[in-house]
């Protein structure tokens, strides 16, 4: 029995579109691949459209009282789309797969996007290093002689630099050719996962006449029946 609704919800789905066929659904060591490289692929489809979203914003006309409201959205979904980025080229516990800078050998132009945006995720947005992007002063209030004015000791003034139309701009034929890549990626995955399945033995099928194997995704990520 699996306990997961999510993975319950997606299995009913999978067998409504696909009724007509044998479905075999594999337990995450034999799929992990597939799954984490489209997990990549859908995040670049958000970030492309997010971020023309967000391009759409900063052009559109606001009054002074809804400034500073609508530039604290615009700085959220700006953070969000950096993190996002960041997290298709990071180390993961799952050991997922993910992306590496090498995909850019090719093109320089984009790696030098590329290495900006990781530099924000990694100085600005998951760290707060020092960076451009970020800066503070703290002002002490004296007297004339020189001591500190007993109600006043000091004052901390901070700023930041929120997204501008054309940096987002900038990075939206990035968006546009990395997710390329990873749908490229997809497809050898999909094409390598197709080889290993044709390597089964047919009585593995036959002798259990079964319409679906479905392996077990237990919270241990260990399923109850393995493949053979």
């Amino acid at each position: 029995m699996i306990e997961n609704p999510a993975i319950r919800t997606l299995l009913r789905q999978v067998e409504e579109s696909n009724s007509q066929h044998l479905n075999i659904y594999l337990d995450p060591e034999h799929a992990r691949k597939l799954y984490s490289l489209a997990y990549i692929q859908a995040d670049f489809m958000f970030l492309r459209y997010a971020a023309r979203d967000l391009m759409k914003k900063l052009e559109e006309p606001r009054e002074d009282g809804e400034k500073e409201y609508v530039e604290s959205q615009n700085d959220s979904q700006w953070y969000g789309l950096i993190t996002m980025y960041g997290r298709c080229f990071t180390k993961n516990w799952d050991k997922n797969e993910r992306l590496d800078k090498s995909i850019f050998a090719n093109k320089p132009e984009l790696l030098v996007l590329h290495d900006r945006i990781m530099m924000l995720r990694d100085k600005f947005v998951a760290h707060r290093d020092s960076s451009p992007f970020e800066n503070a002063v703290v002002v002490v209030t004296v007297k004339e002689n020189g001591t500190p004015k007993p109600d006043t000791y000091f004052n901390v003034k901070t700023a930041r630099t929120g997204p501008a139309y054309d940096e987002i701009k900038s990075y939206i034929p990035l968006f546009d050719w990395v997710e390329k890549e990873v749908a490229a990626l997809v497809d050898v995955a999909k094409s390598e996962l197709g080889k290993t399945l044709n390597t089964f033995e047919i009585n593995y099928l036959e002798e259990r006449v079964i319409k679906n194997l479905i392996l077990d995704w237990g919270s241990s990520n260990e399923p109850k029946q393995k493949l053979e």
